[in-house]
Order: structure tokens, then sequence, then C-alpha cells
């Protein structure tokens, strides 16, 4: 239920939010305009007495709605016929007709030098304060004056300081939907509660709603939440709402709103309810924009080029996208393009480990081959956005190897530990941990594969139950390119039998070179 005070109440509470605001009469809408920067001018010049055009206008509401940097990037064009792409005031009227800011005529055209007037000023206000398709365009300066916004002219002719005397009112005014400032909204004004309802704790409301990824924003609050589990949020798009979770920091002064998926490059809005008292108070709506999820770097764990053989060698690597979250293991991370400047220039690339298997020359060459390089280029490119990088490593002297071997256990195709049950319709693996000198973990199989030694395995994995079970190594049924050591049954136990699984890298001097695992198999 919303609290009502009464009108006396209201002037004292206005009088008391606005005191800068009401020291100086004489200031006008411009001036308050340039005071709390939601315009810059020319300058500094504000040219007041000079006509607005419809371009600038276009700038004018992203700069009211906060979001002219976005709009100065804005790459998607307008469908207007008269604006051409390389004009200045391009991507700020491609924005306002994507948002529905702004619209043109019916022959398609924007008519961008045009002065405006004074009815379509007030559309364009009403547009950026949510009331699209609620007036008619006929009334709808009529319509603004009812939103306590005027727009006029001066002695007939609409100028720009008309604008920013209306634009003043605006800020000073809720959004359709919103009982808070728009200027407070956008954290350019310390107070400015227009509606009757009185928050409980002002320092509560948010400064700004952020894209932090391709599925997640942040709100973040002047100062901390006291009641965190008391605020509600409703997050959306258009007119379709959106679940997700929520994550405060230690402070309570951020909140992470995580959608399950990755949400389509758009205009999010939302709305904050501090629900701490009897009467709940409404904030917002927020607004941020998702952009289109792209690659933007690839970063690797080395300068070197790490040789487990004369011919093989691996590199490991992460690719990031623009809020650098690690996306390697993704869509856009295994539609990379990967080549290499050795004479198989397609490299074995394992988005899942982050490995790529580098190999120049087979056994038994003894020349051109990997040891005789001294450096190895990498590049990387995406087919679809153009994204390009190029990475030159130096090809290690020395070969590296396996230091350590454990086995942990036996698990299923998914990777989970399970009971050992003789059954043929079952598959089971051995969960084996190799680590090479380095400290990494291997589980590439062409890594081991490159580490053998004239023909023997770098990793001899064995039971002592051969007539019962025995071990294979190959390629893992889920993880391409993981190795992975699948249990066969050779025949069928007359009961519960203890089995031992062994594994050695007969090549490596570490004391940690052996592992052994018992395990019951039951019948």
């Amino acid at each position: 239920m919303i609290k009502r005070i009464p009108l006396v109440m209201i002037v004292i509470l206005l009088i008391s939010i606005f005191p800068s605001f009401m020291e100086n009469q004489s200031e006008t809408g411009a001036d308050m305009l340039l005071k709390y920067k939601f315009i810059s001018g020319d300058n500094g010049d504000l040219m007041l007495d000079k006509p607005l055009t419809r371009a600038q206008v276009a700038v004018i509401l992203a700069e009211l709605k906060g979001v002219k940097s976005e709009a100065q990037y804005y790459a998607a064009p307008s469908t207007f016929v008269d604006v051409a792409s390389d004009q200045w005031y391009a991507p700020y009227i491609a924005y306002g007709q994507a948002y529905r800011l702004l619209g043109g005529y019916p022959d398609g055209s924007y008519h961008p030098e045009a002065s405006v007037s004074t009815q379509e000023f007030a559309a364009f206000l009403m547009n950026a304060m949510g009331y699209n398709g609620n007036y008619d365009y006929a009334n709808v300066v009529s319509f603004s004056k009812s939103k306590n916004i005027e727009v006029g002219a001066t002695n007939g002719l609409f100028l720009r300081k008309n604008a920013f005397e209306s634009m003043w009112q605006a800020v000073n005014q809720p959004v359709k939907g919103s009982e808070v400032a728009l200027g407070v909204m956008l954290g350019k004004l310390e107070a400015g509660l227009v509606s009757d309802v009185k928050p409980s704790n002002p320092e509560s409301i948010a400064s700004e709603m952020v894209a932090v990824s391709a599925r997640a924003f942040e709100v973040r609050f002047k100062k901390a939440v006291q009641n965190p589990d008391k605020m509600t949020f409703e997050l959306k798009n258009q007119m379709n709402k959106i679940s997700f979770r929520t994550v405060w920091n230690q402070d309570n002064t951020v909140v992470k709103l995580i959608s399950s998926y990755s949400l389509t490059p758009d205009k999010y809005e939302v709305i904050v309810v501090d629900q701490s008292n009897n009467e709940p108070i409404q904030y917002g709506p927020y607004y941020a924009v998702t952009e289109k999820e792209a690659v933007t770097r690839i970063s690797f764990d080395s300068e070197t080029l790490i040789r487990y053989s004369d011919y093989v060698g691996s590199v490991r690597y992460k690719v990031f996208n623009q809020y650098d979250e690690d996306i390697t293991d993704t869509s856009l991370g295994r539609g990379l393009k990967f080549s290499v400047s050795t004479n198989k220039p397609e490299p074995i690339v394992d988005p899942r480990t982050g490995v790529i298997t580098v190999q120049h020359g087979t056994a038994p060459q003894k020349s051109g081959i990997l040891k005789d390089l001294n450096n190895v280029t990498i590049t990387i490119t995406d087919p679809f956005s153009g994204f390009a990088d190029s990475k030159v490593l130096k090809v290690s002297a020395t070969m590296n190897g396996i230091s350590q071997v454990v086995i942990n256990g036996v698990v299923d195709e998914n990777g989970e530990y399970v009971d050992f049950i003789y059954s043929t319709s079952k598959q089971y693996y051995l969960d084996i941990s190799v680590v090479d000198t380095d400290g990494n973990l291997i589980k590439s199989k062409s890594i081991l594969d490159a580490s053998n030694v004239g023909g023997q395995e770098a990793l001899m994995v064995y039971t002592t139950n051969p007539a019962l079970v025995s071990v294979s190594k190959g390629f893992h049924p889920k993880r391409d390119s993981e190795v992975a050591y699948k249990i066969n049954f050779l025949s069928v136990p007359d009961g519960d039998v203890y089995v031992t699984f062994g594994a050695v890298a007969p090549f490596s001097t570490s004391g940690d070179n052996a592992a052994f695992f018992n395990i019951v198999l039951k019948k």
C-alpha cells in the first residue's frame, strides 16, 4: 500500500529536498542542466538563442537518458533514407530510432538538419520519459504539460533555451512507472523525489545498473544496503521478465543479477523495491544495454612452446570476451580457427582443457622437426566477427615430461565416482591425474602420445588381474581430445574380487612416477 502525504507536507518536503535548486531563482533550465552535467554544450557555449536541429535533438536525448557514450558508438545504422552513415549524428539517430526515442516522416526521411518544432520536441521528450504510444501526437504538448513538463516557444520560435527549460523540468519528474525523478535515477541529482512517497532510506537508492557480462548486470548502490534480503528486483527486456539469481558483494553496495543464459543484445531495465518497512518503496527503472558477445583477446600462459618430444609441443591458452570473462569452452571459443607456422598448419586445439598442441615433423625424421625451430607463430581468427590475433612462441630447448602420477578412482563416462560392479552395459574408466614437470595437468591424449619414447608409452597403465580386466588408452567419449583409460571386462568374476590397477611413467626420474589403486569388483 502506498502512503499518502498531505499537500502541506509535500511542500515542506520539496523545499527540504531542493534547497540548492531554489537558492537562485534567476538560474535558467540551461544553467541547471549545465551545473548538474546533463549537458555540456560546444566548449561551454549552449547557443541558447539558436534553433535546435533534429540531429542535435538525438544527442540531447541521449544525454538526458544517460546513454550518450552508448549512442555515440552505436554500430547499427538507422533506416532513415537521409541519414548518411558517415555523418557525426548518424549513430545518435540510429540509437534513438532503435530505442523508440525519436521517429521520422512517412516518406522514410528524418530531416536531420531541420529545426525541431515545439510539438516535435514534446513528442521526443515524452518518448524519452517512457510514454511512447500513450499520447495523441496532435495533443502531445498538453499531454506533456499533464506530466509537469511544459514545452513552449519564444515569439513563436522554438529555440535551444526553450528545449533546456523543458529538459530541466523533465529530469525533476519520474519516468513512466517510477516514483523517483529521472535526474536522481541517473545519479546526477542528490535529491529529487517528486512523488508523495517518502523513502525510508534515501541513501539506499541505486546509482546505476551496468551490464558486466553477457548474462549479468550489476546494480550499484550509493551506500551499503542495511537489509539486502528485503530488497527485491524485477528485470525486464521490453515486456519480457528475465529470471535471475542475486549475489551481493561483501559490503552490500553492489548486487549482481545473473541470468542462467546469455541475454539477447538489447536494452534492459530493472525495478528495485525496498520492502524493509510496512510500505514497499519502488525505485527505478534503471537501464543498461547488453552488447553482442564477442571475442576480444587471447591469453597464453607462457611465452614458450613446451616440447614433449622432438616433434610435438603445447601451450595453454584462454579466450576472453568484452566483459573479460573466460569463454574458452563456449560456442564462441570453440568456433575460433587456429593455424601454426609448421609443416602441419592445423594444430590440435582442446577448448575444454585450454591446450594447443603443435607438431612439426614426424618420427623417425632427424631434421626439419620441432626441436630445430627457434619460434612458432600461432594465429587465431574468428570468421564471423573478423577478430584476429597472433602469438610468437619460443620453442623450448629441453623436453618436458611426467613428474607425478595419481590414480584417483573408478568413474563413469560423466566423470562421477561410482561403485565398481560387473556389467556388460556400463562403461568404467580410471581417473588418473598426470602432472608434467611444470606442474600442469596433462589431459590431452596427443601430448601423452608425444611423450612416448621409442614406441614405448610414456605412461603405462595396467592391472594385476589381466585375466579378468584390461585397460585401454583412447579418447574420452564426451570430452574431445582428452585421454581416457577405459576398463574392459575379459571374463565374468566368480564373486566379489579385489582388483589392483597400476600406472607408471618409466622415463620419469621423479619419486612420484608410479601409482597404485585397489578396488573391489562386485559381481
